[in-house]
């Protein structure tokens, strides 16, 4: 079986960060003949795509190297579509390897590039490939297994063409596109040199038109000329020396046996999605589907939380600034499901919520409960995690909100502990914030920021890079302030907005959330951002959902009733609840809605009763 093994260094370059490397490693003596590898580009942040190179050997130790960079091992989640057959190499009937050629797999690379130096060394579902593609010999009574030597598939002479409007699993052809100058030309990807680079504007044209465009669907198409048959193990690369902004953010690996360049049937090999920190001037702005809807507010027989497909549907509408989607529902005493390990299908739904994300990070959310020592609570969430980065989950948050006992300086300090030692034992997804049992000022007798800072002393001696979920002054406030935090020292929050969470299936929220300070959604020393905790059913707050995106953009000034009726309207079409026919009617009575504020099921079907569809139980 030829497994792909994807590596990414960023070496340490100061103030600037660069895509350095981009490396195939194989095992020597393997499986496949002689390939045409391709790279694309099939997600970047903006411009142009640039790639640097070096031969760079893969990192397989666990040990730091040196004070600059960390190790974090990251889990691959292989999706096997199909497999192509290859006569086996090994002849010997006693020990027969069953060996496949390249699995038909995609690769997804969310690369945010950060200026701490990190190595990522990536395994594959505790498989290790040198065991899959090594070789086997046998004697009467033993056998001994030889792991391949490690060796670089692609060399600086090797014939390297550019490729642009390209497509992921599609024919192409050959085109050499544009680039800034001669000497960033596509064999700068794989002349072995951290000091050049391969950039590529996409599409020939004028200065200006170049500069402009984004560097979408580019990439090279790459013929190693090494001598031995090899399966690709792993990719290393970096980002190059400048613009930020055009660091690829996705990227795929695909092969064929093909020589000619024309239209060639290319072939999978690698799905990644690698764990990237969040460096502390990122922003975190989303929604959280942070409630448990009880049977007793049932909305058509469904409650507890939201489908597969309605999470789906809602993730679909993200972006504009809302990038983070946090799955953290309330459990109840009998059903512990957030650490409750995933059956079969569990697995298959969650893995194809994370395939369709795109460029939005679900995050998500355990709740440990209490703590009666360390080592259990930790064993059972190191086996939740395993299962969440198995699918591609890369970020979690432990949550204590509402938690009974969770607020005692004795359990605080086990929250602390258990915390301390989840950094340092799990290295393949990260855990970004938690919710305290203090998320509110409210919840102290003396309403001081200075109080809630003590309350939350123990657990400010967690790494400062996991921030504090805390909902303001209230749990629900009627305002929200860059100032409504607690008074802790090198420690960023994030606003937990509760306005639109009704806890009633026959309530809904049509005013916007008032006075929300605009900073609350951009970063700075204390604020990560802001999430706004949903409502159920889905249908009944998409104008919450773009009031946000507003707030978030472009302020209050924007959020007009009309154009969140458009944009609630076009959803309740495009998700069936209503025909196209019925665009005009839903705009023209949303729009009604809003600006009327009706806030009841029973108030709303009297006054708009073509909106029951959506608003009966």
């Amino acid at each position: 079986m030829a497994i792909i093994e994807e590596q990414i260094c960023v070496p340490k370059t100061g103030v600037n960060r660069c895509l350095r490397s981009l490396s195939l490693l194989t095992m020597k003596n393997s499986i496949s003949s002689q390939s045409s590898l391709f790279i694309r580009h099939v997600k970047k942040f903006s411009c142009s795509s640039r790639h640097r190179s070096s031969r760079i050997q893969p990192h397989h130790s666990s040990e730091k190297e040196n004070n600059s960079k960390r190790m974090i091992h990251v889990t691959i989640r292989l999706l096997i579509n199909s497999v192509h057959p290859i006569k086996n190499k090994l002849n010997d009937t006693k020990n027969k390897l069953n060996l496949v050629s390249f699995l038909q797999i995609s690769i997804f690379l969310s690369l945010i590039f950060i200026s701490v130096d990190i190595d990522f060394d990536f395994a594959i579902n505790n498989l290790k490939f040198d065991e899959l593609v090594a070789t086997t010999t046998s004697t009467s009574s033993t056998s001994t297994t030889t792991p391949r030597p490690i060796v670089s598939i692609t060399r600086s002479d090797d014939a390297i063409v550019s490729l642009y409007n390209t497509a992921v699993d599609g024919s192409t052809g050959a085109s050499n596109g544009r680039y800034s100058i001669l000497a960033e030309e596509p064999p700068a990807a794989i002349d072995g040199s951290l000091s050049t680079k391969y950039l590529n504007f996409e599409f020939q044209g004028t200065t200006g038109a170049v500069l402009n465009s984004p560097g979408v669907n580019t990439g090279f198409y790459v013929t190693p000329t090494i001598g031995n048959d090899s399966v690709a193990v792993a990719l290393l690369f970096a980002t190059a020396n400048d613009y930020p902004s055009r660091d690829p953010i996705k990227v795929t690996l695909e092969e064929t046996n093909a020589t000619r360049v024309g239209a060639l049937d290319l072939v999978y090999i690698l799905m990644a999605v690698p764990i990237m920190a969040i460096s502390p001037g990122t922003v975190i702005n989303g929604l959280i589907e942070g409630f448990y809807w009880s049977n007793s507010d049932a909305v058509q027989g469904q409650a507890n939380f939201y489908s597969k497909q309605q999470r789906d549907n809602l993730i679909s509408l993200m972006g504009n600034g809302l990038n983070y989607y946090i799955f953290c529902p309330h459990e109840t005493a009998n059903d512990a499901f957030t650490m409750t390990l995933w059956n079969a299908q569990q697995i298959l739904e969650w893995s194809d919520t994370i395939s369709k994300a795109s460029n939005i990070s679900i995050v998500f959310g355990l709740r440990p409960g209490w703590i009666d020592n360390v080592q259990t609570s930790l064993q059972k969430i190191q086996l939740k995690l395993k299962q969440l980065a198995s699918v591609g989950i890369r970020y979690y948050i432990l949550c204590w909100d509402d938690s009974p006992g969770a607020g005692t300086n004795a359990q605080m300090k086990l929250q602390r502990d258990l915390i301390k030692a989840l950094v340092n034992q799990v290295t393949n997804i990260e855990l970004i914030g938690i919710i305290p049992a203090y998320y509110s000022r409210s919840q102290i007798s003396s309403s001081t920021n200075i109080d809630w800072g003590k309350q939350l002393v123990i657990l400010n001696e967690i790494p400062s890079s996991i921030r504090f979920f805390v909902t303001g002054s209230e749990v629900n406030p009627s305002s929200i302030q860059i100032s409504d935090i607690p008074s802790l020292n090198n420690r960023q929050f994030i606003f937990f907005d509760n306005w639109i969470a009704v806890d009633s299936n026959s309530r809904v929220t049509m005013t916007w959330p008032p006075n929300r300070d605009p900073n609350i959604y951009h970063a700075s020393k204390s604020i990560s951002g802001s999430v706004l905790n949903l409502a159920f059913p889905p249908e009944r707050i998409i104008h919450q959902i773009y009031a946000l995106k507003q707030r978030i953009n472009n302020q209050y000034a924007n959020i007009q009733a009309d154009l969140a009726a458009g944009y609630w309207a076009k959803y309740l079409v495009a998700k069936n609840f209503y025909n196209s026919n019925s665009l005009e009617q839903l705009k023209t009575d949303l729009t009604g809605l809003i600006n009327d504020g009706l806030e009841t099921n029973e108030e709303i079907i009297q006054q708009y009763p073509f909106l029951s569809t959506i608003f009966i139980n």
